[in-house]
């Protein structure tokens, strides 16, 4: 019967010495070298799939699979992996199938795995830096409406048709294009086309049972404005063979399942940017479509108003503008870009990588937040904080949770200078910034019996509260005259969507051009 005994502590240690680095000589694990740290860093944050660093290639040898060899009496690893010591157990009454030696082998596998996390936490760095404070440079872009872009302008309705209008006429060519397809002629104008999404604008304020009845001749009904516009049967033609997209150019091996408004995403993307810039302080948050009929792309939240329908990942500033925004197709959506990143890390990656290096200031929350994703855009030259989850990996341990009282936080910072928080309010909060560090600051807060009371808060908490509500502003700005069309069509829904975005954004009709 074969016999092991574990390795001490000294034991892996001297095997782990041993390990070869990427130069192909020896990393020693105990060199705590912060220039060589960084550099390893900096190059795997900046080739995003290396796993070539110090931290990753002790721990993809820690975590190979533990068997025991029979003929060798010692621990057997791959066929490739690295000769280790032979490990000889005293207990000469263990029965391998015996109940026991499982126990060894749960227990040796856990002391590694917790050798793993302090690993870990070792090569983060995390301390808790009392003279950490981050100088945050000016910032001088210019902010608002491109100055000459709307002069000619001379009410919101102009503003509108001036961020879309080379949109319209895209419409108007492939609603024909449908409708002959289909064996009908349309021959859609684009004055009529305005109409009709004029039209549709009111129907969003002025709400009736049926859109047919805005043109009924009953006086509690039938609305004048709409009926003299357009007659119900034209409406309704167009309303049917309304299009953004040829059918028959879909290729077999197209996956996008928003090809048919990918014309109006591409386009409405590329001239928000072009019209307005947005202020300095940005946030990353999530809106809904309201939609109920069948999609695959269709989701459920219960978190939001909205709690089913379309969801878009939005990029909004301090005065509600959506700059850029991203239809969620759900998990089979093709990935191009950061493939080695999370759902939420892509998101925020791919609607802020037009501002780097700008040094804008984003804010998300806890959906989105990781320290990677602000080691990343820290190495871009953009600041970045939000809420985070407690169980994200990386985070290093903070004081408990009973030993704080309310206005009480702790927090510890990483080499790269990315700092977590812990505050109790009247609950715990978890937050982490790449531009923050010990200042502190203040919040208000209403007691039981009426009075108000200021609590302490480190100042990630000021910003984040002052900040983060950009998309909500958009959302509600969208709210007020949204058009609310019911329709069997999927797209239809999103469509108008998108058109409420366009309308409450546009540059001019809620911000002094």
């Amino acid at each position: 019967m074969n016999t092991f005994s574990k390795l001490n502590d000294l034991e892996i240690e001297s095997i782990l010495i041993e390990i070869p680095g990427d130069d192909g000589g020896l990393t020693d694990l105990e060199d705590d070298s912060d220039d060589e740290y960084l550099v390893e860093r900096n190059n795997y944050l900046d080739l995003l799939d290396s796993t070539t660093t110090i931290q990753t290639s002790v721990l993809n040898i820690m975590d190979l699979p533990i068997e025991f060899s029979e003929e060798s009496e010692c621990i057997a690893g791959p066929s490739n992996a690295m000769p280790m010591h032979t490990p000889i157990f005293e207990d000469d009454h263990v029965d391998d199938t015996s109940e026991e030696t499982d126990t060894h082998k749960y227990r040796k596998k856990k002391k590694i795995t917790n050798k793993k996390n302090k690993s870990f936490e070792s090569d983060m760095g995390w301390k808790k830096k009392l003279d950490h404070y981050v100088d945050v440079p000016d910032y001088n872009d210019f902010e608002g409406p491109i100055h000459g872009l709307f002069i000619n302008c001379l009410s919101p309705t102009d503003v509108f048709l001036q961020v879309c209008g080379p949109i319209l006429e895209n419409i108007c060519a492939q609603s024909n294009l449908y409708a002959t397809q289909r064996g009908k002629t349309l021959n859609l104008r684009i004055e009529e086309l305005k109409d009709f999404i004029g039209i549709n604008f009111v129907m969003g304020y002025n709400s009736l049972p049926s859109w047919k009845d805005y043109w009924s001749t009953s006086n509690d009904l039938g609305v004048k404005i709409i009926s003299d516009a357009m007659s119900r049967k034209r409406f309704d033609d167009i309303l049917c063979f309304l299009h953004i997209n040829d059918n028959d150019a879909k290729t077999t091996d197209n996956k996008d399942k928003l090809y048919k408004l990918r014309p109006l995403l591409d386009s409405i993307n590329s001239r928000f940017p072009e019209l307005y810039k947005v202020t300095r302080e940005v946030s990353v948050d999530e809106s809904m479509v309201l939609f109920k009929g069948r999609s695959s792309i269709k989701q459920y939240n219960p978190m939001k108003p909205i709690k089913m329908g379309y969801k878009i990942w939005c990029l909004g500033d301090q005065n509600g503008y959506i700059s850029k925004f991203s239809v969620y197709q759900g998990k089979e959506e093709v990935i191009d870009d950061f493939v080695d990143f999370g759902l939420g890390e892509r998101v925020v990656l791919n609607l802020t990588k037009p501002y780097w290096n700008k040094g804008m200031k984003v804010f998300f929350d806890n959906y989105f937040t990781s320290i990677s994703l602000l080691e990343k855009l820290k190495l871009e030259n953009t600041f970045a904080c939000g809420t985070i989850r407690s169980n994200r990996k990386g985070i290093p341990p903070l004081a408990q949770d009973k030993t704080l009282d309310r206005g009480m936080y702790d927090f510890k910072t990483s080499r790269l200078g990315i700092t977590v928080y812990k505050w109790k309010d009247n609950r715990i909060v978890h937050l982490a910034s790449n531009f923050h560090g010990v200042e502190e600051n203040s919040v208000l807060r209403t007691e039981h019996d009426g009075t108000k009371k200021n609590i302490k808060c480190p100042t990630i908490v000021n910003d984040y509260n002052k900040y983060m509500g950009g998309v909500d502003k958009a959302d509600q700005l969208r709210a007020l005259y949204n058009v609310n069309r019911k329709s069997k069509k999927w797209w239809h829904r999103l469509f108008w969507g998108v058109i409420d975005i366009i309308f409450s954004s546009s540059p001019g009709t809620n911000y002094t051009v």
